[in-house]
């Protein structure tokens, strides 16, 4: 008899080690005859879909592709015959995960990687930067929307979301209070918001089929088995290489697959190295965002109690004493409290 696929599905936001996630699940050893690999797959107008309620589009275009690229594999193997492996993050707008676990149900996995939210918003404004040769004219954003303001023009990643009225994908977990308010934040705080906002969709996600039992998403790593009608989720945090590493192959384990001997490294974490970066900027953009924001307790909580802000160490320019006493000096002006955690380089 054919076993059923299964479907495995990536929640980030991007630029947090999809990539290299996603390669090392497809290496052998894992408990599937064979793997359909769709990294990054849209379906036909996905990125402009508007917010589907009902999952109509979802159900129509995507799920039906789904099921016909993986109609033509082998089902004779062990435990699933058919993997489907998409760990990218395409498919983040409007309500497609949702409608994705919804109906897809135990038959579906989804990974949460989590990464440092100040590395996400810095890859993300680093490699847009260099994409649009540095115009100074150019505001890098996560909205897909065309916007011109006062002549200045926007430019955004592939796919991502933003709250932002123009965007026409629906609600949002983090709404801002207007487009003006949004259209002052910089570019990194814009992605930090980005950051933030799949992170309390994932809880979101989990809480649909209550799957955390009420309890906020962990920074270490969780396995939520599916049950009958129910996703199995997965998540895990990394912050260095080191933590990237050890990642996927516990991701691995959870799958039921065998450790892989060699990280397929995608993109390889860039080192800043000699202490060049401006932590203590990163900290002050951070404060003024939440400060916009004006998160309540329950959000604080699913943002930031169990995952705090990790600052590396060994590249930032300041040390350790002195990151924390900016954050004791932020946390005063902007009456605020501040989660965070020091990589080894800064002890």
């Amino acid at each position: 008899m054919a076993h059923r696929p299964l479907f495995i599905f990536g929640h980030s936001t991007g630029h947090s080690g999809t990539g290299t996630f996603h390669q090392s699940i497809i290496q052998p050893g894992c408990p599937w005859s064979a793997v359909v690999d769709e990294f990054e797959y849209l379906a036909d107008g996905e990125k402009t879909w508007p917010y589907d309620a009902e999952c109509s589009l979802v159900q129509k275009k995507l799920i039906q592709h789904l099921y016909s690229v993986v109609a033509n594999k082998t089902t004779v193997g062990l435990g699933h015959g058919v993997a489907y492996v998409d760990l990218g993050h395409f498919h983040n707008r409007g309500r497609t995960l949702e409608c994705l676990a919804t109906h897809l149900k135990e038959n579906s996995i989804f990974i949460h990687i989590r990464r440092n939210r100040y590395s996400i918003a810095r890859s993300f404004t680093d490699s847009m930067t260099r994409l649009t040769n540095s115009d100074p004219k150019t505001k890098i954003t996560p909205c897909m929307s065309r916007i011109v303001i006062e002549g200045q023009e926007f430019a955004h990643p592939h796919v991502s979301i933003c709250p932002r009225s123009t965007e026409n994908s629906g609600r949002v977990d983090l709404p801002v209070p207007n487009d003006t308010v949004w259209d002052s934040l910089t570019s990194f705080q814009q992605f930090l918001w980005y950051a933030d906002e799949m992170e309390h969709r994932w809880h979101s996600l989990l809480m649909m089929f209550n799957s955390s039992n009420g309890a906020i998403s962990s920074a270490l790593p969780q396995h939520v088995p599916g049950t009958s009608g129910k996703p199995t989720f997965i998540e895990v945090t990394w912050n260095n290489e080191k933590e990237l590493e050890s990642g996927v192959n516990w991701v691995r384990k959870q799958l039921g697959c065998s450790p892989v001997k060699a990280l397929v490294n995608q993109h390889p974490h860039v080192k800043h190295k000699g202490g060049m970066l401006n932590c203590s900027r990163y900290l002050w953009e951070d404060f003024q965002y939440r400060t916009v924001m004006n998160f309540n307790a329950k959000k604080n909580d699913i943002l930031f109690s169990n995952a705090p802000q990790y600052l590396g160490g060994e590249e930032c320019s300041e040390t350790k004493s002195e990151l924390e006493q900016k954050i004791r000096e932020f946390s005063l002006l902007f009456r605020l409290e501040f989660n965070s955690i020091f990589s080894d380089g800064n002890m």
